[in-house]
């Protein structure tokens, strides 16, 4: 747990649904993913058809892919896929302070985010823009 004092927050960024860009997180959707579980004979290798698989790219013209895992499985603390399998930031806000120094909030929902906002106007003067 940080401590803000609200005379040094500099500005507040609030960022309800983000889409981060594909240099920050190489993470996307492929369909009918192919994973290699093994080799047959020592020769053949043997795939097992995932469905909906959430694979890593390994570099920005490298179209290796990695499995990650199964899209039902996908856990993440910051990160969640919408419905148009789009990789977004959850709702969060960044608070920057006076010192150059820069803390992000995340949230579950929109509601959570707009009511942690709300508490941090209500204890400070400011000014919306």
């Amino acid at each position: 747990m940080a401590i803000l004092f609200n005379h040094s927050i500099t500005r507040v960024n609030v960022h309800p649904k983000y889409n981060p860009h594909r240099f920050e997180c190489s993470l996307s959707i492929e369909r009918d993913f192919k994973y290699k579980i093994g080799r047959k004979y020592l020769i053949f290798p043997v795939y097992k058809t995932i469905p909906i698989a959430v694979v890593r790219t390994s570099g920005l013209f490298d179209d290796r892919q990695g499995f990650v895992c199964e899209l039902k499985d996908f856990k993440s603390e910051y990160y969640y896929f919408g419905e148009d399998d789009v990789l977004y930031e959850k709702p969060h806000c960044t608070i920057c302070m006076n010192d150059k120094s820069t803390k992000q909030v995340h949230f579950g929902t929109v509601e959570e985010l707009n009511a942690y906002v709300d508490e941090l106007k209500s204890k400070a003067p400011h000014i919306e823009i």
